[in-house]
């Protein structure tokens, strides 16, 4: 009886390989023939199948991820909103600000994606203002970092995450990084009066 049940298991495992090998070939070809028009309906679909083959899973992102640049505007806004984490991370520098800012409140974006846009050189300016203003990601260490960072950020926004981060952040941000001018010159001015306020305080406590 036990090895029946054994032979009837292995032959359960066989079936079920088989037909996840007849699917994946199948989507794979599907995955070269989606149109323009299903991008949305097919990435969704991929979406809500059960647990996709990671290899099968890249290859449908690639050739969506391919094609950003040559579809429409609402397309790019849908795949925006419902996207995975590559793709929402993708259309962070859309050249479109309502797209981009659909791609920060996809639930499936993460700091590191957010942090990697913004280090980018060709990060749109739009984005990083809706970054700047963002209830989620503006008040993140990292990515007030690399905010600081970047070119395009306001200085208004970048005294404020200066005076949000701490001494030695500070210090590191002023050692490793390559800041405008005006951030710099504040930075280093925060930092000094910092100490000040340190050195006050502790001739307060030996009076």
């Amino acid at each position: 009886m036990e090895v029946r049940r054994v032979d009837a298991s292995r032959e359960s495992v066989k079936k079920r390989s088989q037909k996840c090998g007849e699917w994946q070939g199948d989507l794979k070809e599907s995955i070269a023939e989606v149109t323009v028009e299903g991008m949305r309906q097919f990435l969704m679909k991929i979406a809500m199948l059960p647990p996709v083959p990671t290899d099968v899973k890249m290859l449908a992102e690639e050739a969506i991820m391919g094609r950003l640049g040559t579809i429409s505007s609402g397309e790019r806004l849908a795949l925006a909103k419902q996207g995975s984490t590559r793709i929402a991370a993708a259309l962070l520098l859309d050249p479109e600000a309502r797209v981009t800012e659909a791609a920060l409140l996809n639930s499936r974006l993460t700091e590191p994606n957010v942090v990697k846009g913004l280090m980018r050189e060709n990060a749109p300016e739009h984005f990083v203002h809706a970054v700047c203003r963002h209830p989620k990601w503006s008040l993140r260490k990292e990515v007030q970092i690399a905010l600081l960072k970047n070119e395009h950020t306001p200085l208004s926004r970048a005294v404020y995450f200066a005076g949000t981060l701490s001494t030695v952040t500070l210090r590191d941000v002023i050692a490793n990084a390559r800041l405008r001018d005006e951030v710099r010159e504040y930075v280093e001015e925060e930092i000094a009066r910092r100490r000040l306020n340190l050195t006050h305080y502790r001739k307060e406590d030996s009076v």
